[in-house]
């Protein structure tokens, strides 16, 4: 619903006929901001668990006053100040409340933070934000919570939500006099990019760990005030500072965090019964129409974007969306578009018309109308993709005739929404990043502890990524048809296992039982929650490279005493760990496929050593192996400040890359999945985000050789910020894809 492209003329033939009666109106024109609203409860709460109240009273409000509205123009205006009081509101009634653990204090009630909706990792996770604007995001988390009710309205501000003239009025205060506090909170968050920066970086400054030995791990502002004192006055801390790009122009076309199905069940099936639509409606309807096309939503990945899909329903389709969800495994739902036309069974009595949501898109809300029969479909669509997905192959039989129930290269990207619908994509891939859980305990409680750093406390907690996902997967479409996609994991723990780790560090790690039991624990619980789904699992990107580079796979590993249930009887060794890891998807997750992930780096002349290195480690019983090329766009690499490397590949450099991964999968028997292929194209302009590279082209245009290498699948995505993204390529990639499946694919050899 950016500023620019909503018709207001629409929104005020709406608030007109609302205050004349027209319930069909009202119901509109509630449902097309209800993202706004959750958006600005969500961020000024905190992601706190009474969100959906203050949404739920914000809109109630709004129903029960429209009438005393006087200026039907500035009705988003007095929805966003309605949003504001009843945020303080809410402030004020719980700083009433004494808490029995902590005192007098909202922020501190002991039930108060909703780990599965906290703000922050919502952003991050449904606009996969990367890069400095995920370093962003997080910042927020430094801030003063009396910034909190400001945050939330400059942030959408900065996105092109709202205009300043809206945020000085929420906030009561004369334009001139926001832009002092927006300046002030713009210095502050700045401040805090840099904390983040400086705590991440690897290896971290020696003074500022001395400084966090005392920190207690949470996000607050007085240890934002001591570490970026330090910051500002350290050599070593000093590129913290530098590059930093205006919060303003990162945030800038930042679409919605999503609204959850469920709270816009809740809010349209207690507050908006669905009524045939008047004539004041389809007048409104009409003249929105006329407006600009669809919202622009811009889908973010690994490389750094951002994206989502706001959420405009009724309560009945919103509950077949809910019902196809529960029927994939889905945890928490997020409206999906599967636009019906009309005439078919899902145009319903109280169902908006095609021409209805078209309408509803073009005035600038995302439009979501999932039918009962579109769920029906989508669920069997699921179903059928699962029964005819490849079981794991045991042994070394090699399984390049089919591969995940398809006979062709399979083409892949990064996991988004927006490609979901834009090419007939196979498969998506999303990471699994972040230390173990903190304890087994986590995953059995009720809710993660508050400031849990741990992938399984994101999406409605213990583990509700994984479903999530799978529906998302599952739930995919190309031109309005079902078009299921496979779900591949990179699991990237290992990493992540001890604190400030080289890559030394690392591969010893794995020799301490604590800190193993805790990896194998979670390894468990994420297999646990993939379940009887046809998913892929690549196994630690870079690990299986750096423990040959200490001694190959008999480097030390306490597997029996980490696992002695599941693995008691493999070797006490890395090919142990990795036989482990094989042995464990198997048990527990049944119809998944994993593979070792290739990072033999010094493998041109070495091509024999590397393979007798991956049978040793077990690669015979995995199902694939996955190869890379290039994590970022040669024209990125070929900057000076980045090593000016030249990274495009010529055709011999191809042709050697082929015959390794040939080599590969020959000696284990495995076919190879090429794994975050940069998607930069030659037609690109070297500027952030649009830099040129030459892999997809050559690629699509050498699938033959390709197959040739036993290659199965090819996954596309940028591996760094500032890389060309699926979404700024100039569509060369969804154009390739398109024109590949139209051809009938290449078959696998």
């Amino acid at each position: 619903m950016r500023v620019a492209e909503r018709d207001g003329r629409a929104d005020q033939d709406l608030v007109v006929a609302a205050q004349g009666g027209d319930r069909q109106a009202l119901d509109e024109l509630m449902a097309a901001y209800l993202p706004l609203v959750y958006n600005i409860v969500g961020r000024a709460l905190d992601g706190h668990v009474d969100v959906d109240d203050v949404v739920q009273e914000t809109l109630m409000r709004a129903v029960d006053r429209i009438g005393d509205l006087r200026d039907p123009t500035a009705f988003r205006a007095w929805v966003v100040a309605i949003a504001v009081r009843q945020v303080r509101d809410r402030w004020r009634r719980h700083q009433m409340q004494p808490s029995a653990a902590h005192g007098w204090g909202f922020e501190l009630a002991p039930d108060a933070a909703d780990p599965g909706a906290d703000f922050v990792d919502l952003t991050i996770l449904q606009l996969e934000l990367s890069g400095q604007r995920r370093e962003t995001a997080l910042a927020t988390r430094w801030l003063e919570e009396g910034d909190r009710e400001l945050l939330a309205l400059w942030w959408l501000e900065a996105a092109g939500e709202l205009n300043r003239a809206e945020l000085a009025g929420a906030l009561g205060i004369e334009p001139g006099h926001a832009a002092v506090r927006v300046q002030r909170l713009k210095a502050r968050l700045d401040a805090a990019r840099t904390v983040v920066r400086a705590l991440d970086a690897a290896p971290r400054c020696a003074e500022l760990s001395q400084i966090a030995a005392r920190w207690d791990g949470w996000a607050a502002p007085s240890w934002r005030k001591q570490f970026a004192r330090h910051v500002r006055e350290c050599v070593a801390c000093v590129a913290s500072w530098q590059d930093l790009v205006p919060a303003e122009r990162l945030l800038a076309g930042s679409a919605l965090v999503p609204v959850p199905a469920l709270l816009a069940a809740t809010w349209l099936r207690l507050a908006l019964p669905p009524t045939a639509p008047s004539a004041q409606a389809a007048a409104a309807k009409g003249v929105a129409a006329k407006g600009k096309a669809a919202k622009r939503l811009r889908h973010g990945g690994h490389g750094g974007r951002s994206g989502g899909l706001a959420a405009h329903v009724s309560a009945k389709l919103v509950a077949a969306a809910m019902a196809a969800a529960v029927a994939v495994g889905a945890g928490v739902v997020y409206a999906a578009t599967s636009h019906q036309p009309q005439g078919s069974p899902s145009a319903t009595a109280g169902a908006p018309s095609a021409a209805g949501v078209a309408a509803a898109v073009a005035s600038g809300s995302a439009s979501a109308s999932v039918s009962a029969s579109a769920s029906a479909s989508a669920s069997a669509s699921a179903k059928a993709a699962a029964s005819s997905a490849s079981s794991p192959a045991a042994g070394g039989a090699s399984s390049t005739i089919r591969f995940m129930g398809k006979s062709t290269v399979l083409i892949g990207r990064i996991s988004n929404d927006k490609p979901s619908v834009a090419a007939p994509f196979d498969a998506q891939y999303q990471y699994v990043v972040s230390p173990p859980a903190p304890s087994s305990n986590v995953y059995t409680a009720k809710s993660c502890p508050n400031g849990t750093n741990w992938w399984g406390c994101v999406w409605g907690g213990r583990g509700g990524l994984i479903p999530h996902m799978q529906a998302r997967a599952a739930q995919a479409t190309y031109k309005g048809q079902p078009h299921p996609q496979t779900m591949m994991w990179s699991w990237f723990v290992l990493p992540h296992l001890t604190p400030n780790a080289t890559w030394q560090d690392e591969v010893k790690a794995v020799n301490r039982v604590d800190l193993l039991t805790r990896y194998l624990n979670d390894y468990r619980f994420f297999l646990q929650k993939i379940g009887t789904s046809h998913d892929m699992i690549d196994l630690e990107a870079d690990f299986w490279g750096f423990a040959r580079g200490m001694g190959d796979g008999k480097v030390p590993a306490q597997v029996t005493a980490a696992a002695p249930n599941d693995c008691g009887n493999q070797a006490n060794t890395v090919a142990g760990l990795a036989r482990c890891l094989i042995s464990m998807t198997r048990k527990y997750a049944p119809n998944a496929t994993a593979g070792l992930h290739l990072t033999c780096w010094d493998w041109p002349g070495n091509e024999q050593k590397c393979a007798k290195y991956y049978v040793a480690l077990g690669a015979k019983n995995a199902d694939f192996l996955v190869g890379e090329v290039e994590a970022v766009d040669a024209g990125l690499n070929a900057l000076p400040e980045n090593g000016g490397h030249n990274t495009f590949w010529s055709e011999k450099k191809w042709s050697a890359q082929l015959a390794y991964w040939k080599t590969m999968a020959e000696a284990t028997g495995k076919p190879i999945v090429a794994w975050q292929i940069p998607v930069g194209n030659m037609r690109q302009n070297n500027t952030p985000y649009h830099y040129q590279d030459d892999k997809v082209d050559w690629l699509f245009s050498h699938m033959d050789r390709v197959a040739s290498a036993h290659v199965a699948a090819l996954m596309f995505g940028q591996g760094s910020d500032k890389s060309t993204t699926i979404e700024t390529d100039g569509g060369n990639l969804f154009a390739k894809t398109i024109a590949y499946r139209n051809s009938g694919g290449t078959p696998l050899k």
